[in-house]
């Protein structure tokens, strides 16, 4: 009886003291990065980028010196055009080669994230409505909403292409 006793208080203090000795990780060494080594300060942030100041974004290739203009806020980019967004809900669709905006939607809903490709723009709203535009046509050719929102994070996932569909990852 003794002997169990023994092994049993041994187990739960050996069990309580690995729960006392709790460490977080602390890194040794952090930086800052000043607002020059970017051209800016960030004013915006997206799932694909971010928005500075002056009006340039940060997107996947690096510092860009396209200016998507005053109250404009960088959505996505493709290899030819970049999308942007204000909060009247206006799409501005910039071609690279010329840095000129091509096209100015009114969906008169702020724009939460937007994806562009083969002159097809899938986009998904504030008020959690998704929908498919045409560049070439200029018009919508679909739109659609859902009822429910449950969470608006300007870091949601962007519409995605997969061979002829456009996959919506709903709010």
């Amino acid at each position: 009886m003794k002997y169990l006793v023994y092994i049993t208080l041994t187990g739960a203090m050996l069990l309580l003291s690995a729960c006392s000795s709790k460490q977080y990780f602390e890194p040794e060494m952090t930086y800052d990065a000043p607002t020059s080594a970017y051209g800016g300060v960030i004013v915006d942030l997206s799932r694909d980028g971010a928005t500075l100041e002056n009006g340039k974004y940060i997107g996947k290739d690096g510092i860009s010196n396209i200016n998507i203009g005053e109250g404009y806020r960088f959505l996505s980019e493709s290899k030819y055009y970049v999308l942007a967004s204000n909060v009247e809900g206006i799409l501005k669709i910039i071609d690279k080669k010329t840095n000129e905006s091509i096209r100015e939607v009114s969906l008169q809903v702020p724009i939460v994230s937007a994806t562009i490709r083969k002159g097809i723009v899938a986009y998904i709203l504030n008020n959690n409505t998704f929908g498919i535009y045409n560049i070439t046509d200029n018009k919508k050719v679909v739109e659609n909403r859902s009822e429910r929102t449950y969470a608006i994070d300007t870091r949601a996932a962007s519409p995605m292409f997969i061979d002829n569909l456009a996959v919506m990852p709903m709010l």
